[in-house]
């Protein structure tokens, strides 16, 4: 018997509802009206049985209009009763009382029978239809349907009639999903689509401009759903495509692909996880290349482990990539609040974000655990979660065998196991008595639920999910201990630290302190017992184990401290210095403070007794106070976390700060109170913390909202505080000067409840007198009306505190912090400086010296309160103006100079500009200069270089110029020459440039001082005097000195126009000093604008070949080709052509080139390459060129295996390029071969490693 008779003897007995989803399947795939999927109007729900209704079944075509559905199965009736039958089926369906639907709006009627009519019958029945108004009516008699079904749907027949006509591996995109989700452990492909719209755009651009598409990404993200989403859309597009989907049988399916894959159509096929169907993967790509370009379209998706073996085996069609990330939360709560799930509730989505750690398939798990359970405590436990959505196959597999959950367990605790290391996995096996064979069949079923995947060699074996290593490992190691943790933590602890680390504390903090306590506390027991009196194994175990061994842990730190000797007269101070190399989560360099940190983390009873043994510790420790307060005011700081429970953390700690304890010395405590208590007074915090995708760090701001804690956290400080004033003044005001900090993040509410207890300590210890002390209090006013908090006794502080110091600090103050309106523009802000130093000059005069004396001791106590808040800018400029117009307006203003020189400068002033009205008179400026010359004042050498840069060209003398070189012999603090000054002083005395660039070279080189010299050659190259070797040395030291110093290399040109020779020089010079980067000195390509730059590059290129240091300096030559103009390439390349034709038998030549070549001028790589084999065909100087870089750099993701055998792939294709006499390097082929497959194995090993290592 044929298929075809087969299929018509099926029909023929089928039953009524069986032959209704038949029909139905077999309109929505074939009918081109038929955009929507076919709806019933007839059928009893979940039962193979009709209901009466009319039409039976119907769809909307694209433009709104009606198909209606017929079916009857009386193929036993004799004709004319089923003729009656069909005709009385027309009138129900063409009368609107019946079925609600005009006939104008029917397009036309489908009717389906089992039956065979002949042609009259068909044409007698078609003109009944048209009598009654329908405009076409469509037969599916058992004249066509067995053949249409063997044809064109075969899938059907095996479906509803249980006939294979193929083998059942290419489905419709609606057969796909049902088989799909049919296992039941497979996230549904039928929910909604949601949050990838942009990506299901691109996506959409790539396959259909694309011959092959792979859409790779982690397990879980959604790839499978975002491209059978991409198919059902194409359909209704109608885009002229047949979609199918490429499922995988493990038989051939050649014959089947001929088959369906007519060349009168065009196809989208997918194949999903091609990794999984190669065999199927590579019979398509076959058919591929023999069709025209856009008749076929193939898309595969791949997990992103697989993808460059799949990648490999379709490049020769250039295959686009789409690589899928993860979902982030703000998509995920998309997900849960859609149509299919409707969860609103914050707490649920917060907890199943937490689960689903960005992977669509844990979300909808979790999503559909909540609906069921109706219970956010269904949320806490995964278990439960895992064992809702796998109910019946793990249930019926997993759980009731126990070599399955053993092989699991095992996989989940070392995350990754490879199974060609034959040693490591025996001793596994041994320790944990599991059967080789046994656990090998595990792993294949395993993986056939998708818990597990296997590399592509098949050797090595990793839990998928991280949710799911929790979920197992809990459950096989504690839950339901069919493996033993002891044995875990015996054999591996040390060596598998990390995986140890990695599994315990996920199925802690997933399934809860206390479950997991219960069940490792007795091990950890004996564990402890065994490497207490061992320090290092002693603090990595309780680094790890704290949380369950917190009495150990403390008394542990407790017993090191009783050992240390009591320090003599112990200071503890703060040094920022001293922590810049430590920070949260950095290992600290003292082990006992790392023991004590993990306490301050979490919330426990056992805070305020870790408190007192980190400072019973630093008590004896001295010198590990700044980390211990750097550590304290990190872990410290207020976070969402500290809000729901209630700021125990921050409540603990602050008590212990402000409470006396006889244990321990009051003076540290009271350091502790100011180096830490500052930062925990701020109103907004910015939270670094851990995400909850793995590996990843989460940035948010935290404002503090005022509450019962809040407050009274915030009055517990405030009363310390005001206790230590006193007797702590400075102390107290630097506390407050913190506070006051400025800060775009504000809470206004707390500043409000904060304001009696400030108002309170201004009251009892601020002194307006004290002008560090009367800014303090009007900073305040201000900073509080700036945030719109008012109080009437602001205008009584005003009165009292803002005294003339203050006033004349916002006169002085050009820092744009202080009363200056918010200009937006450039040019507005320069207007207001503009008009500032207006006012500094207007506002202050001065009748005689006395007036000054006040003046400038009032400026010098407001600098004292600058250094000692260590805010805000100095007042140099501004005393500076003021000065300036001093000089001015008062002949006898010179002497303000001697009297600040007289009280030590101590502010530290540099008359910048303000000597310029006293230079007019020689007598006077000379008077100036023995006031300069006075010792014992700060910026002494700055005064006098300022006031011999001054000196008007016609008061120079030759002892000018001899002192200004001594003054540069024995200057301690003097920064720049400014050579453009310094030409009256070469007039009165021939050789002064030469001697002073002599002694700056000296001070320089002994590292006294750093003196910078600007505009160096172009513009002075005659102040040299000739003097070529001090014009060389000045220049290559000025060009340590100062990175921007001749920055475009023009200097460099002009001497080495002056002496060839430069450039080696210049070379030997750097690479003494320290490692010559080429990008440092890129610039050096300007040589090419020398008359003789090919002459000077080849000495340069010689020189590097031939030094001892070759190796790490042959990059170093790409320097003179890194910027080199577009007219300047053709000269390149032509000298490295004669460079080749002169030296291609030498191989550290050869390998300059061809790191130049590669580096800079890829696109001449071909040419120079063909050259060089032309005039060197022996392979011993080809086999030792680098052909791939000696250093290579790449993402995290780089394969550097594949990217070594791609360069070698690269050369060997422009070897074979060669049609004269090739023969002549087959050698040259067969080794490039070798090394293309030595590294295509380096990148296997490469794939295994990261297969094996990589986090979720």
């Amino acid at each position: 018997m044929t298929k075809i008779q087969e299929i018509e003897n099926k029909l023929i007995s089928i039953n009524d509802s069986v032959f209704q989803d038949l029909c139905d399947a077999y309109i929505s795939l074939t009918d081109p009206l038929c955009i929507e999927s076919v709806c019933r109007s007839g059928m009893v729900t979940g039962k193979q049985k009709p209901r009466k209704g009319t039409p039976d079944s119907y769809y909307l075509t694209q433009t709104g209009e009606y198909v209606l559905i017929e079916y009857t199965t009386q193929s036993d009736k004799p004709k004319n009763s089923l003729i009656d039958k069909i005709k009385e089926d027309i009138d129900k369906c063409t009368s609107p009382e019946k079925t609600g639907v005009a006939i104008d709006d029917i397009v036309k009627m489908i009717y389906c029978l089992n039956s065979k009519l002949d042609i009259s019958e068909k044409n007698e029945l078609k003109q009944y239809a048209y009598m009654r108004g329908l405009r076409m009516l469509d037969i599916k008699s058992l004249d066509m349907l067995p053949t249409a079904l063997f044809s064109k749907a075969s899938h059907l027949a095996r479906e509803f009639l249980g006939i294979a006509i193929d083998s059942g591996q290419i489905l419709p995109v609606s057969f796909f999903i049902k088989r799909y989700e049919r296992s039941g452990i497979a996230t549904p492909l039928s929910n909604s689509f949601i949050s990838r719209g942009a990506e299901l755009s691109e996506l959409e651009q790539m396959v259909t401009s694309s011959t092959v598409t792979i859409l790779t990404g982690p397990p879980g993200v959604g790839k499978t759903k975002l491209v059978i989403e991409l198919l059902k859309s194409l359909q209704k597009q109608k885009s002229g495509y047949e979609v199918y989907c490429i499922d995988n049988c493990n038989v051939p399916i050649y014959d089947d692909l001929k088959t369906y894959l007519t060349h009168d159509k065009k196809f989208i096929l997918l194949i999903d996880d091609a990794n999984r169907q190669l065999s199927n993967l590579k019979q398509i790509l076959s058919l591929l290349r023999d069709r025209q370009e856009g008749e076929m379209h193939l898309v595969l998706t791949v997990r992103d482990y697989a993808f460059r073996e799949i990648e490999a085996h379709t490049h020769l069609l250039n295959p686009a990539v789409f690589k899928l990330d993860k979902f982030s939360n703000e998509q995920i709560a998309e997900l849960l609040k859609s149509s299919d799930f409707n969860i609103q509730n914050g707490d649920y989505i917060s907890r199943i974000q937490e689960i689903a750690e960005g992977n669509p398939r844990l979300a909808i798990m979790g999503a559909l655990t909540a609906l069921k359970n109706q219970n956010l405590q269904a949320l806490n436990d995964v278990s439960l979660l895992y064992d809702e959505y796998f109910a019946t196959a793990i249930n019926r597999e997993v759980f009731n065998d126990p070599m399955l959950l053993k092989a699991m367990g095992l996989v989940c605790f070392f995350h990754s196991i490879d199974r060609s290391d034959e040693k490591h996995y025996e001793k596994v096996l041994t320790d944990f008595s599991i059967d080789r064979y046994g656990f090998e069949e595990a792993i294949i079923k395993l993986e056939q639920y998708e818990l597990v995947e296997s590399s592509d060699d098949q050797t090595v074996v990793r839990v998928s999910e991280q949710v799911l290593a929790t979920y197992f490992f809990y459950k096989t190691f504690f839950k339901v201990p069919i493996l033993k943790f002891e044995i875990a933590l015996s054999q591996y602890f040390f060596s598998h630290l990390y995986r140890i680390r990695e599994t315990v504390i996920p199925a802690n903090n997933t399934f809860g302190y206390e479950k997991v306590c219960e069940k490792i506390l007795p091990i950890l027991d004996v564990f402890w017992k065994q490497v207490e009196d061992d320090h290092d194994k002693a603090v990595k175990f309780l680094d790890m184990f704290w949380l369950y061994k917190m009495d150990d842990a403390l008394n542990f730190v407790s017993k090191h401290t009783a050992t240390l000797h009591d320090p003599e007269s112990p200071v503890f101070h703060y040094c920022e210095r001293e922590t810049k190399n430590h920070y949260v989560g950095h290992l600290t360099e003292d082990r006992y403070l790392e023991v004590v940190k993990a306490f301050y983390y979490n919330i426990h009873d056992y805070l305020p007794h870790a408190l007192e043994v980190g400072v019973a510790y630093v008590s004896k420790k001295p010198e590990v106070y700044s980390r211990w307060v750097k550590m304290l005011r990190d872990l410290f700081v207020f976070t969402r976390q500290d809000e729901r429970f209630k700021f125990y953390r921050q409540s603990v700690f602050i008590k212990f700060v402000t409470t006396r304890n006889p244990q321990f010395s009051e003076d540290l405590r009271k350091q502790m109170f100011f180096d830490v208590v500052p930062c925990l007074m701020k109103t907004s915090y910015q939270v670094v913390t851990g995400g909850l995708k793995r590996n990843s760090i989460v940035f948010y701001q935290y404002d503090l909202r005022v509450n019962k804690f809040i407050k009274e956290i915030r009055k517990r400080i405030w009363k310390q505080l005001h206790s230590y004033f006193k007797k702590n003044r400075d102390q107290g005001l630097r506390f407050f000067r913190e506070y006051l900090k400025r800060t775009p993040d504000k809470v206004k509410d707390i500043y409000k409840f904060d304001l009696p207890f400030i108002l309170e300590i201004i009251d009892v210890f601020l002194d307006p007198s004290r002008y560090k002390e009367a800014i303090l209090v009007d900073e305040f006013i201000l900073w509080f009306e700036n945030i719109d908090i008012k109080d009437e006794r602001f205008a009584v502080l005003q009165k009292q505190f803002n005294t003339k110091n203050v006033e004349m600090f916002y006169t002085l103050t050009r820092d744009s912090l202080y009363r200056k309106p918010d200009y937006k523009s450039r040019l507005e802000i320069e207007k207001w400086h503009e008009k500032k130093e207006r006012e500094i000059r207007e506002a202050f005069s001065f009748q005689g010296l006395r007036s000054f004396q006040s003046f400038y001791n009032s400026y010098e106590e407001i600098d004292r309160a600058i250094l000692f808040y260590e805010q805000g800018s100095r007042l140099g400029e501004s005393l500076d103006f003021v000065m300036d117009e001093a000089y001015k307006k008062n002949k006898k203003a010179y002497n303000f100079l001697n009297y600040i020189i007289k009280q030590g400068n101590k502010t530290e002033y540099v008359p910048l500009m303000s000597l310029n009205v006293l230079s007019r008179n020689e007598k006077l400026y000379r008077k100036i200069y023995m006031f300069f010359q006075s010792p014992n004042y700060l910026c002494r050498d700055q005064w006098l270089c300022v006031w011999f840069r001054n000196l008007p060209e016609a008061y120079v003398t030759p002892s000018d110029a001899e002192q200004l070189l001594q003054l540069y012999t024995n200057a301690t603090k003097l920064w720049y020459v400014d050579i453009e000054c310094y030409d009256k002083f070469e007039n009165v005395l021939p050789g002064f440039f030469i001697r002073l660039f002599e002694t700056i070279y000296e001070r320089n080189a002994d590292k006294s001082l750093r003196i910078f010299i600007y505009d160096f050659i172009q513009d002075h190259l005659s102040k040299f005097g000739g003097n070529l070797p001090l014009i060389k040395k000045t220049y290559l030291q000025q060009r340590g000195l100062a990175d921007h110093f001749d920055h475009d290399f023009s200097d460099f040109l002009e001497i080495l126009k002056l002496d060839p020779g430069f450039l080696i020089e210049y070379i030997q010079f750097w690479s003494k000093e320290s490692y010559m980067s080429p990008n440092e000195h890129r610039g050096i390509s300007k040589v090419w604008q020398h008359k003789d730059a090919e002459k000077l590059i080849r000495k340069a290129f010689d020189w590097v070949a031939e030094n001892q240091n070759w190796y790490f300096l042959k990059e170093l030559v790409t320097m003179f080709f890194k910027k080199i103009s577009l007219e300047k390439k053709g000269n390149a390349v032509g000298f490295l052509k004669r460079y080749i034709d002169d030296y291609h038998y030498n191989e550290r030549k050869m390998n300059m080139v061809f790191i130049v070549a590669r580096e800079c001028l890829h696109e001449s790589l071909d040419e120079l390459l063909i050259h060089f084999l032309e005039k060197e065909q022996s392979i011993v100087v080809f086999k030792k060129i680098e052909w791939p870089p000696s250093m290579l750099f790449g993402s995290g993701d780089t394969i550097f295996g594949e990217v070594r055998a791609e360069h070698f792939q690269k050369i060997l294709a422009i070897v074979e390029k060669i049609v004269n006499k090739p023969y002549r390097f087959s050698e040259h082929k067969l080794y490039l071969r070798e090394k293309i497959r030595v590294h295509k194995r380096s990148a296997d090993q490469e794939r295994k490693r990261n297969f094996m290592n990589r986090d979720w």
